[in-house]
């Protein structure tokens, strides 16, 4: 294994203690999202220090020293050592004094919950993502998986030392998810189940049926009749769509780049009913978007429009099928046209 600079080592640890956290300020995750771009070292760094940090999940209080993080920059300094009940080569830890402090000062980070106003980050209590409408975001979690979430959408995350699990509540999530062989990762949504270990796919929630569509790696899928080690496998460029009432459907092909266009701003449908396009756009318009006919909500829809432009996408249903437009009221209506 590489050895890494101690710069990077140290400046992972930092990042690990703030993302725990949950979703960081504007500035600081610019910050982070920069640094980790910079060096393809940082990601192994930052993988590096949830696997340690796993390990010293059991420590006492008593283990540690008193340190503090100093944000933004997230140096770690670590107060005058302390003796200690136990030996810091117990836990056979790399012989770097340095280190040591880094790792307990990461840790006391979390043990002191009534001087930070934290939890323990390995309680398994969810903490929730979630976006307004038309409004995209991604977010670097503990472990290094970045998650964005689409316009109008909420995930509810739930990690421990054996688990990385996420529920989907709503909406739409891009997971690329960061390599753990010890800890499946694992989102529902609804009946819906999927694992990876380390893979991009795409999640969308509509109404009581899920769509997962892989972009890289490979994603095993459950549909709550059958278990994710006896259901579906996905390779990339692959969609399922699974009924919470009837369970997955037929494998589906679909192109690679157009699995979470819309990180990029791209609505994409390949053979979408109508009641699933009227859905998404109404998590991307200003107003909401209602189909007021229901018995339209089964025509198939295979198109692309730009999220910032759904009245765009609006004029084009009426020119694809007999449908028009009524914008009176407090939300825009999609009636059969007389």
């Amino acid at each position: 294994m590489e050895r890494l600079p101690d710069h990077i080592r140290d400046a992972a640890y930092g990042w690990r203690a703030l993302l725990a956290d949950g979703p960081l300020p504007a500035e600081a995750q610019a910050k982070f999202d920069a640094w980790l771009a910079s060096d393809p070292r940082h990601a192994a760094a930052l993988a590096r220090a949830e696997a340690l940090w796993r390990e010293l999940g059991s420590l006492d209080r008593a283990d540690l020293d008193a340190a503090w993080i100093d944000e933004p920059a997230p140096q770690v300094r670590v107060a005058p050592a302390r003796p200690r009940r136990r030996s810091a080569t117990r836990f056979g830890l790399v012989p770097s004094l340095a280190l040591v402090g880094t790792l307990f000062a990461a840790v006391f980070w979390w043990a002191s919950p009534a001087e930070r106003g934290l939890g323990w980050p390995w309680s398994g209590s969810p903490r929730t993502l979630s976006t307004a409408h038309a409004e995209v975001t991604t977010t670097a979690l503990s472990d290094g998986t970045r998650v964005t979430l689409g316009g109008a959408s909420e995930l509810e995350i739930a990690f421990d030392r054996q688990h990385r699990r996420l529920r989907l509540l709503s909406g739409e999530a891009y997971f690329e998810v960061a390599h753990d062989a010890d800890r499946p990762f694992e989102v529902t949504a609804g009946a819906t189940q999927a694992r990876a270990l380390g893979t991009a796919f795409e999640m969308r929630r509509r109404g009581e049926r899920t769509v997962v569509a892989v972009a890289e790696g490979i994603v095993g899928v459950g549909d709550g009749q059958s278990s994710l080690d006896r259901g579906v496998r996905l390779n990339p460029g692959q969609r399922v769509i699974v009924s919470d009432r009837r369970g997955a459907g037929d494998l589906a092909h679909v192109r690679v780049e157009s699995v979470g266009a819309w990180r990029r701003g791209r609505l994409v449908f390949t053979n979408a009913t109508l009641a699933d396009v009227v859905a998404d756009a109404s998590r991307y318009h200003d107003r909401p978007v209602v189909l007021a006919d229901p018995d339209l909500g089964a025509l198939q829809v295979t198109a692309s429009f730009r999220a910032e432009d759904i009245d765009a996408l609006l004029a084009g249903l009426t020119e694809m099928f007999p449908v028009r437009i009524d914008r009176s009221g407090d939300a825009t209506r999609i009636l059969a046209r007389d």
